[in-house]
């Protein structure tokens, strides 16, 4: 890419990052951000013919520049380069770094370490936010999409990376104000963390909620998309996705909120179970159901229906998985529901018949049939 004609783009790196001038700073920004971290950290790593390196002339230059350049540097593989930027600057200046953010995501260091994935260096950052203002500035500073670090380690699974940022979060009475943050989507950390499926995240979580009185809250809270907790859990697909169901709805009822978040419907006018029923993960739903069967009204929850009046076997017949829909199938015979649900019609007049029809998928129809008694499959045909 070329922003001034003539001139390769690694000549614009190393005379953006020998120049003093507000032009060059915003150019060092843009070029910085177009690289992922392997290929920023050669290009930096590259030789004029004096032998001195773009992160060189980075590093003894301007403060803008180096501060344009220094959120990017937690997407290295080490933290050698991080460490030495630092060590290079006095303490004012290692705040004002620390604190630097990139120009398109508002993203620090810290939250670039955490979104990568790399423990290392975010260990390293967190050792050097070590005073009060630091803390309330980058701890749970927010990106453009509302994110903190604690949001998008928990969103991606990262459990080591969580569990030092809570650690430090505790250390300086932030903790509350950092589980209780929601982003752009009214998401907090929690809702993240039932979503990524991590069993280890949420164990952690729910502990620290609990010191901090917000469980309860936060359990029944939905985000922008009328989503709780409970529901993000029943439409992931990883293994883990299993556990932290059941141990929602194991927090559920000990705080006496199953019933309410059993009949919580999301945006798309579904219930939990109903999101569970739509995904092809047949552990996730038994575990469900089977929980629902001891300590809730499961006849009741079988039964309903979404906003469109779609059954949980209409929504497991959409989704077309085989073994979601024999289950359901022989949960219907075994609470003497099957006729009731199998004959039910959304608000377009189909059957669980129809919608198989309409879908062509003659794998599904056999099990569809083959669950049915004779007298009913001949009626519904």
């Amino acid at each position: 890419m070329y922003f001034r004609f003539g001139v390769t783009e690694l000549e614009q790196f190393f005379k953006a990052c020998q120049s003093s001038k507000e032009e060059d700073t915003n150019i060092a920004a843009i070029l910085f951000g177009l690289h992922d971290g392997e290929e920023l950290e050669r290009l930096l790593g590259r030789q004029d013919d004096k032998g001195k390196t773009c992160l060189e002339y980075a590093i003894e230059g301007n403060i803008k520049i180096l501060s344009a350049l220094f959120p990017y540097t937690a997407s290295f593989k080490s933290k050698a380069i991080i460490e030495g930027i630092l060590t290079k600057r006095n303490a004012e200046e290692c705040k004002a770094l620390l604190q630097s953010q990139t120009n398109e995501r508002k993203e620090t260091a810290l939250f670039i370490a955490c979104k990568n994935g790399n423990t290392e260096i975010a260990q390293f950052l967190l050792e050097k936010i070590n005073d009060h203002q630091l803390q309330q500035t980058i701890l749970v500073k927010p990106d453009i999409y509302g994110n903190t670090p604690l949001h998008t380690s928990c969103y991606l699974g990262n459990s080591l990376i969580v569990s030092d940022l809570i650690g430090n979060l505790e250390k300086c009475n932030l903790l509350q104000t950092a589980l209780a943050k929601k982003n752009n989507e009214s998401a907090s950390p929690f809702h993240a963390a039932c979503g990524s499926g991590n069993t280890d995240i949420v164990l952690l979580l729910i502990e620290k909620l609990k010191s901090c009185d917000l469980l309860p809250k936060t359990l029944h809270k939905t985000d922008s998309h009328a989503m709780t907790p409970l529901h993000l859990a029943c439409a992931n697909n990883r293994s883990d996705a299993t556990k932290v169901v059941a141990i929602l709805l194991q927090e559920l009822k000990n705080n006496s909120l199953l019933d309410k978040a059993l009949g919580k419907f999301n945006e798309q006018g579904l219930t939990p179970l109903q999101v569970a029923s739509s995904s092809s993960n047949r552990k996730l739903l038994a575990a469900f159901v089977q929980r629902v069967e001891r300590w809730g009204s499961i006849v009741q929850e079988l039964s309903s229906t979404n906003t469109n009046r779609q059954s949980v076997l209409h929504l497991a017949c959409n989704a077309g998985s085989e073994d979601v829909v024999m289950y359901l199938m022989d949960k219907l015979k075994e609470h003497s529901i099957l006729e009731e649900v199998v004959t039910m019609v959304d608000k377009d007049q189909n059957t669980v018949l129809h919608t198989v029809t309409g879908s062509g998928n003659r794998k599904l129809m056999r099990v569809l049939l083959s669950r049915l008694p004779g007298e009913l499959a001949d009626k519904l045909r």
